[in-house]
């Protein structure tokens, strides 16, 4: 897990970053998305990770990435990672794409419909 210093995750445990084999904080490498030094940071400490735990090693194409921010993803696939865009408020886009591509049901029923903002709300009013 890839996280910015001021998000929630970034220190401490809780039952989200406990479930990350590996965790990654700017705040602690001193480094900030999107710059791709901090991509080519996560791809050679996964492949320490994945080494030192008889793993066979990961490049770049081995990773999933998902974020919100689309400069973010666009550094992330220049380095070779495979990305998923997570819309505001439309996140069950991104679950069923990550479904997809891991073959995983992931856990939790929620519903799949989109979060309509108060912006949104009152666009919709003109």
């Amino acid at each position: 897990m890839l996280t910015a210093s001021r998000h929630p995750y970034a220190t401490g445990h809780n039952e989200v970053r406990d479930i990350f084999d590996l965790f990654i904080s700017s705040a602690h490498v001193g480094m900030r998305k999107p710059d791709p030094v901090i991509y080519n940071y996560a791809v050679r400490a996964l492949n320490e990770y994945s080494t030192a735990h008889g793993g066979s090693g990961v490049t770049p194409s081995d990773i999933l990435f998902l974020d919100d921010i689309g400069e973010n993803l666009k550094t992330a696939k220049k380095i070779g990672f495979n990305t998923i865009k997570v819309n505001l408020g439309r996140a069950f886009e991104a679950v069923g794409q990550l479904e997809e591509v891991t073959g995983l049901k992931l856990a939790g029923n929620h519903p799949k419909v989109p979060v309509v903002s108060h912006a949104m709300k009152k666009a919709a009013k003109l």
